[in-house]
């Protein structure tokens, strides 16, 4: 099965809005006494991630279609890619950026394959021409 994409058209996250958790892999056990028993509860751990965007109104538009219309109000997965790697430049282990035939950077291409949190994406009121829009996703596990 296929999965639709993020539209690339909408802006990346703001950075200082945004903010990720990994999901919790340990089992804990409890003992009458001593300390509690740790062990994997399972080896592929999904990541919470929290987004806000601030979109135009047309941006806006195609959003509300790609949630809506494509992931059907967002019971749907899709591709999205990770911003916090994608298009940074791939470094060595002294932090010199690795180049490559013709000296430009290798840039580094990560995507995620995503679903939508338990909440439907909220939105502020518009700003000027801007809106924001919040929304929480599950990075799911490759």
């Amino acid at each position: 099965m296929s999965y639709p994409s993020f539209p690339a058209e909408l802006p990346p996250p703001m950075p200082s809005e945004n903010g990720s958790q990994r999901a919790n892999a340990r089992r804990l056990t409890t003992f009458d006494a001593g300390p509690p028993k740790s062990s994997l509860r399972f080896s592929a751990v999904p990541r919470s991630i929290s987004i806000t965007l601030h979109l135009l109104v047309w941006q806006v538009q195609l959003f509300n279609r790609f949630y809506e219309e494509i992931c059907a109000e967002g019971s749907e997965l899709f591709w999205m890619r990770d911003h916090r790697v994608d298009g940074k430049a791939l470094l060595d282990e002294t932090g010199t950026p690795i180049l490559n035939d013709i000296g430009a950077p290798v840039l580094a291409a990560r995507w995620m394959l995503c679903a939508w949190g338990q909440e439907p994406p909220v939105f502020s009121g518009p700003v000027v021409r801007r809106q924001r829009v919040s929304f929480e996703l599950v990075e799911l596990p490759a």
